[in-house]
């Protein structure tokens, strides 16, 4: 995909798109970083923490239930197959 055709499929100028690439100029929006996430099949969560971005209903969550911040903490430690072990009792 051309820059001219992902810009347009952001709603977004070229010139934006070439300075991000550059990593000049502002990162884009939760609204940009998802759309993105989309047109390369990625999920977004992963995207918007390589911009230091944190969902806004991830945010929203947090700020309702403020415990889940502090589980967030306390569970640093755990490893993606334990995370994914919690994720799993989650669904059922």
């Amino acid at each position: 995909m051309g820059l001219r055709t992902f810009a347009k499929a952001l709603g977004k100028s070229p010139t934006f798109i070439s300075k991000m690439e550059r990593g000049e100029g502002p990162l884009p929006g939760e609204e940009t970083i998802r759309k993105m996430a989309a047109i390369f099949g990625k999920n977004p969560d992963v995207l918007l923490g390589m911009g230091d971005k944190v969902a806004a209903d991830v945010l929203a969550i947090i700020i309702k239930q403020p415990a889940y911040a502090r589980f967030i903490r306390e569970s640093v430690h755990l490893t993606k197959e334990q995370w994914q072990a919690l994720t799993a009792l989650q669904q059922v």
